[in-house]
């Protein structure tokens, strides 16, 4: 039977959530997925996106692509706050210049441990460790060696670029898995009455993964 209260979860009016774990069996055990893991995430320095503006910002999305429409039953919306996965490479670079000292600069290839694609940047944020429940987490589908693929072409390829007279030294310093929140917002179909389309929106920034 389902536990009355759903941690992790906006309370709404409606029916709980075919997301929601069961907790707990016949025999009293819990699931592993109910148990909670530590995991690295950043520092929250700024309010999150409100529930509202991802309710709009996923119905929008999945407007676009003609899943649901105005009709839709807005009542059964649910939205909870989950972890999406990233692989972040921190690579140490050094120039060596003539009339100057060697000039050091940080580099941090981050990539999309679910959907992929990787972006390099010079400043992110800070982290710190959480425990959150494991079913609010979003499992990498990319593994670690896959990224490893990826910090050889940025180191190769990428990073040099940035540098006008030669490619300077370059070390990976080391590899981390964090997670950053997003809502997870269930949406309606526009033919039937059952959730049948979950959209991912980023709880920092606002932007919008349509799964």
């Amino acid at each position: 039977m389902r536990n009355s209260t759903f941690n992790g979860t906006v309370k709404t009016n409606d029916p709980p959530s075919i997301l929601e774990p069961i907790v707990g069996d016949c025999f009293g055990t819990i699931p592993t997925l109910h148990k909670n893991k530590e995991i690295t995430v950043p520092k929250m320095d700024k309010a999150l996106v409100s529930e509202k503006r991802a309710w709009r910002l996923a119905k929008r999305a999945a407007k676009k692509r003609r899943t649901i429409t105005d009709k839709g039953r807005q009542g059964g919306r649910l939205a909870r706050i989950v972890h999406w996965p990233y692989w972040v490479g921190t690579i140490q670079t050094e120039k060596k210049r003539p009339l100057f000292g060697p000039r050091r600069i940080t580099y941090y290839a981050i990539s999309d441990a679910v959907m992929g694609g990787s972006t390099v940047a010079r400043i992110i944020p800070k982290f710190e460790t959480q425990s959150v429940p494991m079913y609010l987490l979003i499992p990498p589908e990319r593994e670690i060696e896959a990224f490893e693929q990826e910090l050889a072409t940025v180191t190769k390829e990428t990073i040099p670029k940035l540098f006008i007279f030669g490619p300077p030294t370059q070390q990976v310093e080391s590899i981390q898995l964090i997670y950053c929140p997003f809502w997870e917002v269930s949406l309606c179909s526009k033919d039937e009455q059952a959730l049948s389309k979950v959209v991912y929106v980023n709880a920092f920034n606002g932007s919008v993964r349509a799964c």
